[in-house]
């Protein structure tokens, strides 16, 4: 199980580092990566990114 979300992370961040610099943007870190990850497509604000009441 563990490999499988090893390799579903390293897809997903593939993907995403590939559509940056397909769309001219600077590289980010495997850990921003995580960040972008985790954010809503509507928005996150602080407090839900931290699992507050938002």
């Amino acid at each position: 199980m563990a490999l499988l979300l090893a390799d579903a992370r390293r897809w997903f961040e593939d993907a995403l580092f590939a559509g940056m610099r397909a769309a001219g943007e600077q590289p980010v870190t495997s850990a921003q990566g995580l960040v972008f990850a985790s954010l809503d497509p509507e928005g996150t604000t602080v407090s839900t990114s931290r699992g507050g009441s938002g």
